[in-house]
């Protein structure tokens, strides 16, 4: 994120999980697990690939996978086939006897898994705050990584929070406006766009006071640490799924001690003030 703009954007965007509560009365529940069978296959998928990059490998036109002939007389395809029964058999936890007629419906079956848990990866990644119990799913993320998330998250939370509660050099505080400008937008939807285009300019050009960067830059600074922290701890493959999803990891939301669950409260409280009347409200106060 080296966009400025986009740098802002999402700085802003953090503080508007801080509304997570209203706006979850609306919002339909994350996905299930992943299915247990799917994930055996995939521990068997690394092994099939490589036989079938032999395949393509040899002098023949590329074989399709959805309509593989396998022969018997071609070792390549033969280890392909022994590959892709032992993963399915893996994943039943049943014995597996293939059929010369059955070899290329069980690569077929394997892939089209695999496929499918891809696809099931995607629509979650659609979700740019997702939920830490998603990013866990998505990521597959053993308990110790799910835990030291959860950690960096909320202290990267913390410094952006921080941050905003400095006073710039005319006294604005910019979390207080950032409060307002939410609650503004819940009392009044699509209002506030002037105020937010104003508080975007100012921490991209205002500098925190005593030092030599602005408040977007010092913000920047922080997500790029919490990145590392992934990168340092996650897999490749983790890592790699990571910066594919394309999301701001300070908004991963519903963690516990997150500091922005009181920043809903306030935001909540000042929209009810500016006359919003939000679910649960028995009436005007």
């Amino acid at each position: 994120m080296n966009n400025p703009l986009v740098v802002v954007a999402l700085l802003l965007a953090v503080g508007a999980a801080g509304v997570a509560g209203y706006a979850a009365t609306r919002e339909p529940a994350a996905g299930g697990d992943v299915d247990a069978r799917l994930l055996a296959v995939e521990d068997q998928l690394s092994r099939v690939e490589a036989e079938l990059g032999a395949l393509r490998a040899a002098s023949r036109p590329p074989p399709s996978l959805m309509g593989l002939s396998p022969t018997a007389e071609d070792p390549a395809v033969g280890a392909a086939q022994r590959a892709a029964a032992e993963a399915a058999a893996a994943a039943t936890q049943e014995p597996l006897v293939i059929e010369e007629g059955a070899k290329a419906e069980a690569l077929r079956e394997l892939v089209n898994e695999a496929v499918e848990k891809k696809a099931a990866q995607m629509r979650a990644m659609r979700e740019k705050k997702p939920s830490l119990d998603s990013f866990a799913a998505v990521l597959e993320l053993d308990e110790a990584q799910r835990e030291k998330v959860a950690r960096d998250v909320v202290a990267s939370q913390q410094e952006i929070r921080t941050l905003l509660e400095i006073p710039a050099e005319d006294g604005t505080v910019f979390l207080d406006e950032l409060v307002d400008i939410l609650a503004g937008g819940i009392a009044q939807p699509g209002s506030g766009k002037e105020r937010g285009a104003a508080l975007f300019g100012r921490l991209m050009s205002e500098k925190v006071p005593g030092t030599d960067e602005t408040y977007a830059a010092q913000a920047e600074a922080v997500k790029a640490r919490l990145r590392t922290s992934f990168q340092r701890d996650f897999s490749t493959t983790q890592y790699a799924t990571f910066e594919a999803w394309r999301m701001d990891p300070t908004e991963i939301k519903d963690i516990p001690g997150s500091p922005w669950k009181d920043l809903e409260g306030r935001v909540l409280e000042r929209a009810r003030a500016l006359g919003a009347k939000l679910p649960g409200d028995d009436g005007p106060k």
